[in-house]
């Protein structure tokens, strides 16, 4: 029977090996991929949960941009067939300032985003205006239909101001929402310029 040499069991002197002294070449390389991998694994997992929450903030902005499509369409419609400078006026700086607002918020989705938001518009103004130019109310039919859907529109940037947790978008959103209000001359009290919606 070999005897073995037992005495390390009771030698505290003796070294205690480390769990990460790493001796051969091949267990080095072991540990470092297994290390990039954990470090893959949590940047992909931080990764796809900061963009799950842009897809649902951009998500709450469907209201707004469908809103705006809505606006834009309806502007583009008064601006060939009406007539009163008023209502020509009007019908530009609606058209300006929701061009400029849809150039910002239309950066925050993709080609699926816009197809889903192109299903939200209203379809029934061409219609309307048809019907008005034939009985000759365009102008004040055209007016009523704007202002309805700018009432829309605000509605919605409240809403999307409520539903985001993003300062920037939030800055954004109270922005549009006073534009508007000075579009229609609603008084805009200094201190809430910047404020909610």
């Amino acid at each position: 029977m070999d005897k073995e040499n037992y005495n390390y069991i009771m030698d505290h002197n003796a070294p205690k090996q480390s769990l990460l002294q790493l001796n051969s070449k091949k267990q080095r390389i072991i540990f470092i991929v297994v290390v990039v991998l954990i470090v893959l694994l949590i940047f992909t997992l931080v990764l796809s949960a900061l963009s799950g929450n842009d897809k649902s903030s951009s998500q709450k902005l469907y209201p707004v941009a469908a809103s705006q499509a809505d606006i834009l369409s309806i502007t583009k419609l008064g601006a060939s067939d009406a007539r009163d400078i008023d209502v020509i006026n009007y019908t530009a700086t609606s058209q300006a300032t929701v061009s400029s607002h849809s150039a910002i918020i239309n950066t925050k989705f993709d080609k699926n985003d816009l197809k889903k938001i192109a299903a939200m518009q209203t379809t029934d103004a061409k219609t309307t205006l048809e019907e008005a130019k034939q009985a000759g109310t365009y102008d004040k039919t055209y007016k009523t239909l704007l202002n309805n859907q700018l009432d829309v529109y605000q509605q919605a940037l409240i809403t999307a101001y409520d539903g985001t947790q993003s300062t920037e978008l939030k800055k954004d959103l109270a922005k549009m929402y006073n534009d508007i209000k000075t579009i229609r001359a609603e008084p805009v009290p200094p201190s809430q310029e910047t404020q909610n919606p």
